[in-house]
């Protein structure tokens, strides 16, 4: 590996605005590789997700019996399971072959926030500087946005929405990060890439150099589901917005109070409705769902 050699790992729940930052960081100069997944109608503006990363990390929670729309724990361990060497042998590969010789480029795929036990280890190993970009929406706008998209319950959407957070949160704890907000980037994005910027130390990053292209890419549109629009309830839903709060509050090594609060409960009130998050679960096609 280039002996600078930094990653940018893009964290947040999926239709959370992560794509949206990293199209921007993009226009800085960081670089995600050549095998992007293409536009959709979802998201008309690219994902900027790695193909080849976006299908291992797939099969990762496959092995692991889990999807990306399951909001089950992982198994306790689950980052020591022999049957992932190969996973973690294909992704060492693939980073030697497409960023090798590169100083700063980014991953971007929601599931890694769930997969961190894995992946910090392997690019730790790989000599390689990380710094944590998480990136959060309002969790009403993500759960509509599922809806929309997936059709995924509102529930499932909300408690999915607080492990990613969670998880990814505890994990990167020991690293530079910083929160980027999406509804901010839309409107003020040069104060948020200027946070980015002095938050990871990336002084070398310019974001006046093409600050024209950046305004062109962003627009007010990306965001098709405002939390105005449908008030939301359910067992999760207030601990996903004590989530959202609390990542605002995010710095390196202070854990603010509220993601304490919901660390606390979560697992408490996630057994409380087991049932109906088992209905749930079968309903959007993960059907195999212990009770």
């Amino acid at each position: 590996m280039n002996e600078t050699s930094t990653v940018l790992l893009i964290l947040g729940m999926h239709r959370s605005g992560t794509s949206a930052v990293a199209g921007v960081l993009a226009r800085l100069g960081v670089r995600f590789g050549n095998d992007l997944m293409p536009a959709a109608p979802s998201n008309p503006k690219g994902f900027y997700e790695h193909n080849r990363i976006v299908l291992i990390n797939h099969h990762l929670l496959t092995t692991l019996g889990r999807a990306w729309n399951d909001p089950r724990p992982l198994p306790v361990g689950w980052h020591q399971d022999p049957r992932l060497a190969a996973y973690r042998e294909m992704l060492e590969e693939l980073i030697l072959a497409e960023f090798a010789h590169i100083p700063l480029w980014g991953i971007k795929d929601p599931r890694i926030c769930r997969l961190l036990p894995l992946w910090i280890p392997l690019l730790q190993d790989m000599g390689i500087a990380i710094r944590i970009v998480h990136v959060t929406r309002h969790p009403d706008e993500v759960a509509l946005s599922l809806l929309a998209r997936d059709g995924l319950d509102t529930g499932i959407a909300h408690l999915l929405y607080i492990r990613h957070y969670l998880e990814s949160v505890q994990e990167s704890r020991n690293f530079s990060r910083v929160t980027v907000d999406f509804s901010t980037l839309l409107t003020q994005w040069k104060r948020e890439m200027e946070k980015l910027v002095v938050g990871l130390g990336l002084n070398h990053v310019s974001i006046t150099r093409n600050a024209a292209n950046v305004t062109r890419f962003l627009d007010s549109k990306l965001r098709h589901h405002q939390v105005s629009h449908a008030p939301q309830q359910g067992p999760f839903r207030n601990l996903s917005i004590q989530i959202f709060e609390g990542m605002q509050e995010l710095c390196s090594s202070h854990l603010p109070t509220k993601i304490q609060q919901v660390s606390r409960q979560i697992d408490l009130l996630h057994q409380q409705h087991l049932l109906s998050l088992v209905r749930s679960l079968r309903s959007t096609g993960i059907s195999h769902v212990p009770i």
